[in-house]
């Protein structure tokens, strides 16, 4: 999801003909922001959102041996690894940013440890290390990353049989209108929180890290208002064989204002997706793909609407299919209310095991 330090960009600008990539866009953004990150960044600071990973990490530990082999990717200040170890895990933590590891490595030093960590930029850490794991977890973090869906095939890789990938508070796609709430989030949230420096802020939005390109907090997190494609991340695992154990939605914003107003109006603001390879199954391209719809969440949204029923088995849609039923407006077998906490369940499990 968005950082509550997003599209700030405080640093001078670079001459005029230093072009800036992602990965040194997220390194500058992170050296300007890690003294107040954990105080500011949602997924950090917020308890119902630290509640939220939790589970997700006790349930993809449950679904692994004992010892296992964790990689908290794009880690940053350690906030999955700091659950991980109270739950009895040593994780490999690698980021990008070496302000974020010192904040890590001081956190493992008070919970009595020492950490092993990686300064890497994540897709070459998973295409030139040979280790492979039984759990890698994305926390806020594939928004960052310019080409995410490659890096999530990199990280398909290197889980081993049995093994599950998480992501969690990256921010769904999303329409103008929810691009719009976005920013005024944000700008709301400055306004409250740092009232003393919120015109600085806001003219920090406005410099640029190089002629015509948009300012390192943009470039950091690319993602961060238009979203990131969670179905499409759902169909490269499913092509690997994953059973999707999880996919939702929530109302995350930084404001509580903003979040019961995006329940109000039924819109998602963060996804997240527990995804295990089946411990027997051969590694290859599954039967079908199953579509489960998405309770009343951003009708508007054509790709992420309705979420229409198919399967490469079945491909038409009759009057039982979950197409034809949310389209009459009639019950969906195991769909689930919008829940109370603003969550709504996108996806249920689906054993895709092949037995041999």
């Amino acid at each position: 999801m968005i950082s509550s330090h997003s599209i700030l960009d405080p640093m001078q600008e670079p001459a005029p003909e230093l072009r800036i990539d992602g990965v040194e866009a997220n390194r500058r953004f992170y050296r300007t922001v890690a003294a107040t990150y954990d105080e500011k960044e949602f997924a950090v600071a917020n308890p119902r959102a630290r509640s939220l990973l939790r589970e997700a990490l006790q349930q993809a530990l449950s679904l692994v041996g004992s010892d296992p082999a964790v990689l908290d990717a794009c880690g940053g200040s350690g906030n999955a690894s700091e659950m991980l170890v109270r739950m009895g895990v040593r994780p490999v933590l690698v980021d990008v940013s070496p302000e974020m590891l010192r904040l890590w490595r001081a956190k493992a030093g008070a919970l009595g440890i020492e950490p092993e960590v990686v300064e890497s930029e994540i897709l070459d850490f998973l295409q030139a290390d040979p280790r492979t794991w039984d759990v890698i977890v994305f926390s806020s973090a594939l928004h960052h990353l310019e080409n995410y869906e490659r890096v999530v095939e990199a990280a398909i890789s290197r889980i081993r049989r049995g093994g599950v990938l998480v992501t969690a508070f990256d921010p769904t796609p999303a329409t103008r209108g929810d691009r719009l709430l976005r920013r005024l989030d944000w700008v709301l949230f400055q306004a409250v929180h740092e009232p003393r420096n919120f015109l600085e802020t806001l003219r920090a939005c406005l410099r640029r890290s190089g002629v015509g390109e948009p300012p390192i907090g943009r470039l950091a997190e690319r993602y961060a208002l238009e979203g990131v494609d969670d179905l499409a991340l759902r169909r490269l695992l499913e092509s690997h064989g994953f059973e999707i154990l999880l996919h939702e939605r929530t109302t995350d914003a930084r404001l509580t204002v903003m979040r019961a107003f995006l329940r109000l109006m039924r819109r998602s603001g963060a996804f997240q997706l527990i995804a295990r390879r089946p411990p027997q199954s051969p590694l290859v391209e599954p039967h079908g793909f199953e579509w489960i719809v998405e309770v009343g969440l951003q009708p508007d949204l054509a790709p992420l609407s309705c979420c229409s029923t198919w399967s490469r088995t079945e491909p038409s849609a009759s009057a039982s299919s979950p197409v034809a039923a949310e389209l009459q407006d009639a019950p969906v077998p195991g769909e689930r209310p919008f829940l109370g906490d603003g969550r709504a369940e996108v996806a249920k499990p689906q054993d895709s095991r092949t037995d041999e």
